[in-house]
């Protein structure tokens, strides 16, 4: 039975970590500041906000109606 030796930077769980001290991971995010104007929109400006909780709120009621009559449309059980 031979021995699988790990490669020269790999050390056993038991020889220490597996990432040596000088490795170090940065992330840097870039944040991109853009002007909008709301002056050449014709609508108010929260239009579409209200369009879509109103939209929400009739598609909620449209489940809510369908469930109620696929629980009803069952066969009732034997008297």
């Amino acid at each position: 039975m031979t021995e699988v030796k790990a490669p020269s930077g790999l050390k056993n769980s038991s020889e220490g970590p597996l990432l040596s001290s000088h490795q170090i991971y940065e992330y840097e995010y870039e944040y991109y500041e853009l002007d909008v104007s709301f002056d050449g929109l014709k609508a108010n400006k929260y239009s579409i906000v209200i369009a879509f909780w109103v939209g929400l709120a009739v598609f909620m009621i449209f489940l809510f109606l369908i469930l109620m009559l696929m629980s009803r449309s069952g066969s009732t059980p034997p008297q």
